[in-house]
């Protein structure tokens, strides 16, 4: 059962993986994990952060439109606070 593992959940709901598991996913201190649920249960990935210049070409669009409405970095948080109360209910 070279493809089975055994990890327990701590008291603070923390799980520690096993050494075979962190060195399969490349996994180091600091590192993101994805859980993903399927059908079956859940799947398990490594989450690699694009780097900087990718994130900000994203978000020049974004950006540029919001200098176009004259919208400020409050009128944004405050829309992200708005549709956060939204999907909390």
């Amino acid at each position: 059962m070279d493809n089975v593992f055994l990890a327990k959940v701590t008291s603070k709901g923390q799980i520690t993986l096993p050494a075979a598991v962190r060195k399969l996913l490349k996994v180091e201190k600091g590192d993101y994990l994805l859980l993903e649920k399927d059908d079956n249960g859940f799947k398990i990935r490594k989450m690699t952060l694009p780097p900087a210049e990718s994130f900000r070409e994203v978000v020049r669009p974004i950006r540029e439109k919001c200098e176009r409405e004259n919208l400020t970095r409050e009128d944004v948080e405050e829309a992200i606070r708005e549709v956060r109360r939204h999907y909390k209910s």
